[in-house]
């Protein structure tokens, strides 16, 4: 698991398929299996591999549970260094998993909405090499917790817990709730209420000919 990013190592059934990817009538069904476009993703089966950075994730994390043995580990590190964001690879080698962290990020396939369609393809740009003066150091600090876990829902107990162990902090009281009100009020009906249809539209009247720049269920 790494959060918000990848769950089961994202071993799903996938579909190239323009946004918002609805199902077919094809696929309806009460047993119908989980779908997902093209992110990055190991294969159910055979070697793989997939490239993401710390951008892509709720938190840097890589959470591993082998459930033959009852046993996990969890893999914390940093956002990132010389104000760019770490990489990291996971790479499946028959019934080995390795773990990659990488400063900065180097991804061989990028996840992104390429003609509508969100899919990898090379982007060698995406990721531009770092430029570092001498005696310039890049730290990748981590820290490793491994325990006993029974399943899926202990995982998920057991990060929230080494979360929070690991991030404290407070929010810092910039600007008073009722003046956010005003900014978002003044932003949601200056730039959002479609005066013709009678709504509030999802992104900014006339920014976008889509329907789903107006409504979306969800």
């Amino acid at each position: 698991m790494i959060p918000g990013c990848a769950y089961n190592g994202n071993r799903f059934e996938t579909v190239m398929r323009c946004y918002p990817p609805m199902y077919t009538e094809e696929e309806f069904g009460v047993d119908a299996p989980v779908r997902m476009t093209c992110p990055p993703a190991l294969a159910p089966e055979g070697d793989s591999f997939m490239d993401v950075t710390t951008g892509d994730m709720a938190l840097p994390c890589v959470c591993v549970l082998r459930k033959s043995e009852k046993r996990a580990f969890m893999l914390f590190f940093g956002q990132g260094a010389h104000g760019r964001n770490h990489g990291v690879t996971l790479e499946q080698t028959g019934d080995e998993l390795m773990i990659r962290l990488r400063a900065p990020a180097k991804r061989r396939l990028v996840y992104h909405w390429y003609d509508g369609t969100p899919s990898l393809r090379e982007q060698p740009e995406a990721d531009p090499p770092l430029t570092v003066r001498e005696g310039e150091e890049t730290v990748i600090s981590h820290r490793v917790f491994t325990f006993d876990c029974e399943d899926i829902p202990a995982l998920f107990r057991a990060f929230f817990e080494k979360r929070s162990l690991l991030y404290k902090a407070s929010a810092h009281a910039s600007l008073p709730f009722s003046r956010f009100w005003e900014l978002a009020e003044a932003e949601q009906n200056g730039k959002h209420f479609d005066e013709k249809e009678g709504y509030y539209a999802l992104q900014p009247v006339g920014s976008h000919p889509s329907w789903f720049a107006k409504w979306q269920a969800g």
